[in-house]
């Protein structure tokens, strides 16, 4: 049996390092993250964790300016196995 779960950002289970910044946006029409908010690293490097039990993930995410703060990039592991860069490019 297949089930998809929708997790927010702002889901308590969710562990950020210190340096993380949370943003709530007033809904507008240009707001297109789920239940308006997110999150940004305000430095490279930070990491946030999220246990699950299941076969994959799927992040979904915002780029804002890459021409102002360079192009976003992320990296992924899952049961300790091997990371995996990714490169919104």
């Amino acid at each position: 049996m297949v089930k998809t779960a929708i997790v927010d950002d702002t889901d308590p289970n969710i562990v950020y390092d210190q340096g993380w910044k949370a943003v709530a946006r007033t809904y507008s029409i240009t707001s297109n993250e789920f239940n308006s908010t997110y999150h940004h690293a305000a430095s490279d490097g930070l990491t946030m964790r999220y246990s699950f039990r299941g076969t994959g993930i799927t992040v979904y995410g915002t780029l804002t300016q890459p021409a102002t703060y360079g192009i976003p990039g992320s990296t992924y592991s899952i049961d300790d196995g091997p990371p995996y860069r990714f490169n919104s490019t």
